[in-house]
């Protein structure tokens, strides 16, 4: 039932990022090039969920789980701000 519980509230929080994410793809590619966009999206989306998880489970034979969380954790947090800090306005959005 927990896993359950954070599994949906997990899905509330990146629903809406992919949604404009795939909707910034739609308005910058070309007609003739969705098809091609998307499955190269797909591809590298699922290659980098792949690797992360191998990654993950090669560390998590050797360290404590608690070490891996509260770094992964932290570098999403350092990278996220560094990444607000330089790249405050994108004009190609608006």
């Amino acid at each position: 039932p927990v896993a359950a519980v954070l599994a949906f509230l997990l899905g509330m929080c990146i629903s809406p990022i992919m949604i404009a994410s795939n909707t910034i793809v739609h308005k910058v590619s070309e007609s003739n090039m969705m098809g091609k966009t998307f499955s190269s999206l797909a591809i590298v989306i699922h290659m980098g969920f792949l690797s992360c998880m191998l990654a993950a489970s090669w560390l998590a034979e050797r360290i404590p789980h608690l070490y891996i969380l509260v770094a992964v954790g932290a570098a999403v947090a350092t990278l996220g701000a560094v990444h607000i800090a330089l790249h405050r306005k994108i004009p190609w959005l608006e």
